[in-house]
């Protein structure tokens, strides 16, 4: 019987990387390669104009600028928007809930 063994990471922050995206992938991409399982956690201000979700991206594509919503480029695969800090007890139960599954899921897959 094979076990998939998978670490679970934790990161928390207000989600706002600038131009650091290119490295964060980078880092994504080594903590997969070693089992890590990682989940941001992204404490956003539900004031208009100020969430995550209202923030736009400029990018520049064959030298013509494009505009997009700064969530959609985000670099981390499995992401909670928190809006209320009182609620993270139950997002962490949630996510904990979530990751079992999918641990189970490997597993069985790999029997």
């Amino acid at each position: 019987m094979l076990i998939y063994l998978l670490q679970l990471l934790f990161v928390m922050s207000d989600g706002r990387f600038g131009t650091e995206r290119t490295m964060m992938r980078k880092w994504l991409r080594r903590a997969e390669e070693q089992h890590i399982f990682v989940v941001f956690l992204v404490v956003d201000k539900s004031q208009k104009r100020e969430s995550i979700l209202d923030i736009k991206s400029i990018d520049y594509i064959n030298g013509k600028m494009q505009l997009s919503n700064y969530i959609d480029n985000f670099p981390f695969l499995y992401y909670i928007i928190l809006q209320n800090i009182d609620h993270l007890p139950q997002v962490l139960a949630d996510a904990l809930r979530q990751w079992f599954e999918l641990l189970n899921q490997k597993n069985d897959l790999n029997k």
